[in-house]
Order: C-alpha cells, then structure tokens, then sequence
C-alpha cells in the first residue's frame, strides 16, 4: 500500500524570515527529506495543507532561496508535490488571483509541483485551495463529480474546531464539515491545514504545524503524518526552540541535560521556591552563555484570582481577523482592546493591573499568529489560570 506524506502550514517565513529561527525549521525538513528518501518507492504524494509563507506581501530574500531548494530537493524523488493555497499567501482581499505560492514557484521545469487554481482532483482525493466563503466552497463541491472521492483536502476554516488551544471557531457563516460530508458519499476524511493545534474527530483531521512557532505549541505533539492503508500516523518532530523548564527543587537542574543545536532557542524558568534565586540565576546565565535567550519566572510574587463580568463582553466586537484576506474588510488595534479590558473591566487593585498588563501583553505577542475569532472563550481560560505558568 502507497503511503501519502501530509505537512501541515510551513510559514517559512515565520518571525520575519528570522534566520535562528529559518535554522529550527530546516532541521525538521532535512528528517522529512531523509524519511521520503528511505521510502520513496512506497510513496504516493507529498501534501502541503498550505501556508507556505506567512507574509502575503513581502518575502525575506534568505527565505527565498531556502523554499526553492526544499521544493527542488523534493522533487528529485519525482513524487507528486501537491501545493494547497492558503489564507496568508493569497494579496487581495476579495480575490485570488495574486498569491506568493505562484509568484514563486511557477514555470519552474526542475519543480515537481502540483498547483491549481481553485481545486484538483488526483486519485480518490480532492484538494481545495482556501476560500472565503461558505458559499464559494459549495459552488466548487457542486461542479465537480464526487462520487468516487474518500479524502478531501484543503486550508478550511470549519466550525466547531479549535483556532487555538484558547478558542474555538463559533463563526456561524463558518464551513461545517456537514457541508463537505453531504456532498461526498464515500468520504473517508476531511484533512486540513489553517489551524496550528493537532485534532482529530471521526470525520475531521487537522494534522497542526510541524514545528514550534510560538510558545503556545511548547507542549504538542508536532510533526508530519503520513496516510497508509486508511490510517493516519504522526512521525514526531522533536527539536523544539521554545521550551518551559518547571523547577522545583535543585535536582531538576542537575538533571537538565542541555543539547547544543544549530540554532539558539528561548526558555522559560519556572520556580516557586524563594530560595532556589542563586542556583536559577547560575542557570539562566548557563544557558544565555550559549546565546539563548531566557526569562525566569517565580510564583511567589504574582499569584491573583481574576473575576470577570460575562455579560461586558461582547463577543461581536472582539474578533479576530487571522488572514489578511477576509472579505469582512475588519481590522482593530488588539493591544488597544485587551489594554482597555484589563484597566477598565478587571475587578484587581491597580498595582496588579500594572502587572497583568506587562505579563499578559508579552504573551499575547508570543501567541498572536495563532489568535482567531472568538477572544471570549481564549481570554477567559488564560485569566483564570495562574498567568506566569502558562
């Protein structure tokens, strides 16, 4: 049985085209490379769920010449790559036709790539690049023969599934895979790039990332999947650049066992023990001496209970815009609303608001690429947790 290799959203050029970080990623693409290598006569496609770049507008030159060399290296085993579009590389708001993918990859002959314009059937599967709309999916299900389809690909955006592991797509307008499932008899599984967090239901697989993006993904199980004989399997990605260090007695750093890599990653000590400052301060200094980047974190000194008014947020007004090209035309200044929720709606002494303030926006930053719709159900579950341990 052929096996199908299924790589979820890239982003390239994540941390604008920041090249520690373009090392991180390489690492995972060179297994990939030598996984496909070892088996390349059992494979039948290579699948990219989308969001190939990040930035619809401007690419990092380094960037550039590092996705040409990946997709060239592919495409020496002469397997079918199939490129999905997805919301971040598409420029216009309200069409398609302008998308970094083609302006990249396009009339290149030494290129193995499978691109289309608005879907592609190959086999028993068909792929879908992003729409926004409901109705636009619809349309295309509607034209074309689905009779003999059991996978369906694409970049959706479906409803009832999770933007992050804080909130959860509630969009009413929003695709549901009822939609797809009506139109395929024989559907098997709807796979899908767009949302970063690894899920699953009966119907539904979102593969997630490959590889950490932001220190939201520090405890997931990342990777590439693979498709054989119907089932689906995770092939792990273990480098990690972000990653939380819980300490709580002077053994967890004794036991630590640092691994120099290629790139420089960024940690998060956290302790509750007062007494423990000196030896985490000799950490902290170990591990910034190898050029990483670390922030300690104690829970003795910030530790609050956070009570909030249901009824003063209006849903409505907090969402979120993940792609630039959303046809609802709506862009807010974030900072400037959770700014104003937290110094006007928390029920805490102004001191600890100073202090919410600072935390909480440091981890909005970090997490931003993956905030969506639905700010009510992520904020709530952030707030009442304790915030420096998150």
């Amino acid at each position: 049985m052929k096996k199908d290799i299924i790589i979820g959203d890239i982003h390239l050029d994540m941390k604008h085209g920041d090249i520690n970080f373009l090392k991180y990623q390489i690492l995972f693409f060179n297994n990939l490379t030598e996984y496909i290598s070892k088996n390349k006569t059992n494979i039948s496609k290579i699948i990219f769920l989308g969001d190939i770049f990040t930035n619809n507008k401007i690419i990092d030159v380094s960037v550039l010449a590092y996705a040409l060399k990946l997709f060239e290296d592919l495409s020496i085993f002469n397997i079918p790559i199939i490129m999905i579009n997805g919301n971040h590389v598409i420029y216009h708001k309200n069409s398609y036709d302008v998308d970094s993918v083609n302006l990249v990859f396009k009339n290149r002959s030494n290129l193995n790539l499978k691109m289309f314009k608005n879907y592609l059937i190959m086999d028993n599967s068909v792929f879908f690049n992003w729409k926004n709309t409901k109705e636009e999916y619809v349309e295309m299900f509607e034209e074309i023969d689905t009779k003999n389809i059991e996978y369906v690909y694409g970049h959706f955006d479906l409803y009832g599934f999770l933007h992050t592991q804080y909130s959860e797509n509630k969009d009413e307008t929003s695709l549901r895979k009822t939609d797809i499932k009506k139109y395929f008899p024989k559907l098997k599984k709807i796979i899908s790039g767009h949302y970063h967090i690894p899920q699953e239901d009966d119907d539904v697989l979102y593969p997630g990332i490959p590889y950490q993006l932001s220190w939201a993904e520090t405890d997931l199980n990342l990777g590439f999947t693979i498709l054989e004989d119907n089932i689906f399997t995770l092939k792990e990605n273990n480098f990690k650049i972000f990653e939380k260090i819980h300490i709580q007695t002077i053994q967890d750093i004794k036991n630590y066992k640092y691994v120099d890599q290629d790139y420089n990653r960024y940690f998060k000590l956290i302790y509750d023990n007062r007494d423990m400052e000196k030896d985490i301060q000799k950490f902290k200094d170990k591990l910034t001496e190898k050029n990483n980047t670390v922030t300690t974190i104690n829970n003795f000194d910030f530790v609050i209970d956070v009570k909030s008014d249901d009824s003063e947020i209006n849903n409505d007004n907090l969402q979120l815009e993940e792609s630039k090209s959303s046809n609802t035309g709506r862009s807010m200044n974030m900072e400037k609303v959770l700014n104003d929720y937290i110094f006007n709606r928390l029920n805490i002494s102004d001191s600890e608001k100073e202090i919410f303030n600072v935390i909480f926006m440091e981890l909005f930053q970090e997490v931003k690429v993956e905030l969506s719709q639905n700010f009510e159900l992520w904020g709530h579950k952030w707030i009442k947790l304790n915030l420096l341990v998150i």
